[in-house]
């Protein structure tokens, strides 16, 4: 039994090469080198997911450093989410331009700040913990994400999807 089959089962019940001389299964995968394939998609689809990732742990990290905590992130990275797609699906255009769609990101960039600005002003002036203030916004921000269409999905028109598919699935 191939070890790498028990943990990778999906992948293929065992790593010998097809009658093409081609591996298949595990090996594939591992080793996939043309762009179509399954191993480097996955590299640029984790390597994207990472960068989102890395870009919060930065800010959180800078917050840590100074003594603080913010709890409000995730919370207001789907407020922000939520708010941009609202937007972009809003476009009554014919197709989807790249000033709506940029405009869209920026309103929500703009929420962003709006909480950022409030939890910083909110902490400074009533010397209150940053984990109370930031708990606090949290709870509002997950509350408002979720009552902008009352927890419904945010449909788009198919034809008007290519700048935000572009934009979100990092080839703009």
């Amino acid at each position: 039994v191939d070890p790498m089959s028990a943990v990778l089962p999906h992948l293929g019940d065992h790593a010998h090469d097809d009658h093409h001389g081609q591996p298949h299964g595990w090996r594939r995968w591992l080793f996939a080198t043309n762009h179509k394939d399954i191993g480097t998609m996955y590299l640029l689809f984790s390597f994207t997911m990472f960068m989102i990732g890395g870009i919060l742990a930065l800010g959180i990290t800078l917050t840590i450093l100074i003594g603080g905590i913010d709890l409000s992130v995730g919370a207001v990275v789907a407020l922000v989410g939520t708010t941009t797609v609202y937007f972009i699906a809003k476009n009554t255009g014919e197709t989807q331009h790249i000033g709506w769609t940029l405009l869209a990101c920026c309103i929500g960039m703009g929420v962003a700040l709006l909480i950022g600005v409030f939890n910083g002003v909110f902490v400074a002036t009533t010397r209150m913990p940053p984990f109370i203030v930031t708990l606090g916004t949290m709870l509002i921000a997950r509350g408002a994400a979720y009552a902008f269409k009352s927890g419904q999905p945010i449909s788009f028109d198919p034809r008007k999807e290519t700048w935000f598919d572009a934009l979100g699935n990092g080839k703009l």
